[in-house]
Formats: structure tokens, sequence, C-alpha cells
């Protein structure tokens, strides 16, 4: 099931916090061609799924990684 509650506002309500503010920022990122190349890869079974599986990381740790160097987290993802 996905958590509708960020774990960070689950911690403050824990605290007895139900009140704050913060600054954030949202990025949306779109993979151009990622469905086209989804079923593609699909079509190779284990290996593909594992072949998208690395892309995605490496398309994404980068991003998140700099996310947290900076202090901040990540809510979730979407797609």
């Amino acid at each position: 099931m996905h958590q509708l509650v960020p774990t960070f506002i689950l911690q403050k309500i824990d605290a007895g916090e139900y009140r704050g503010e913060f600054k954030a920022a949202t990025m949306f990122a779109d993979l151009s061609g990622f469905s086209t190349m989804a079923d593609a890869l699909g079509k190779l079974g284990h290996h593909g799924s594992e072949m998208l599986a690395a892309l995605m990381q490496s398309v994404f740790e980068p991003l998140v990684g700099s996310v947290y160097a900076q202090g901040g987290f990540v809510v979730g993802f979407a797609g």
C-alpha cells in the first residue's frame, strides 16, 4: 500500500508538533521515450528488467543524492 502521509510529517506528529512550516521545492522529471524503452526491454525478460532498473538508478540516484546532500528529503515518486 502506498503511504499517503510522508514519514517527515508522521515524525512531527509523534513529537507532538502539529504545526510548522519549511521551505520546499518540487521536481517533475519526464523521461522521453520511457514507455517505448520499457516495452522493448520487457521483451528481454528478467535481463531487460534488470537493465531498466539500472538505467533508472543511473538517472535518479544523482538527483536524489543531491537533495539529501543539501539536507532535504524525498517524499515519494510517481509514475
